[in-house]
């Protein structure tokens, strides 16, 4: 009787089990998640950053153009 076998032999197969599959695949999305909220953080401050960027070049070329250009004198 300890001869006859129903099905595979389970303890020597080789591949992962569901509960392994399932772990796997929740690390993954979370690491996917971290991965996404870095990258939109990133873009974020990049966005910001340019836009003062271009705020502060503005505001030295009018300085520059105020020095360079007087405004005319007032008609009495």
């Amino acid at each position: 009787m300890d001869d006859l076998k129903i099905g595979p032999d389970l303890k020597n197969s080789s591949g992962f089990t569901l509960l392994e599959i399932i772990i796997a695949a929740g690390l993954s999305v979370v690491i996917a998640m971290g991965l996404a909220m870095l990258m939109t953080s990133t873009t974020k401050t990049e966005t910001n950053i340019r836009v003062k960027q271009e705020a502060f070049s503005y505001q030295q070329q009018m300085r520059y153009e105020r020095k360079v250009s007087p405004p005319p004198p007032a008609d009495p």
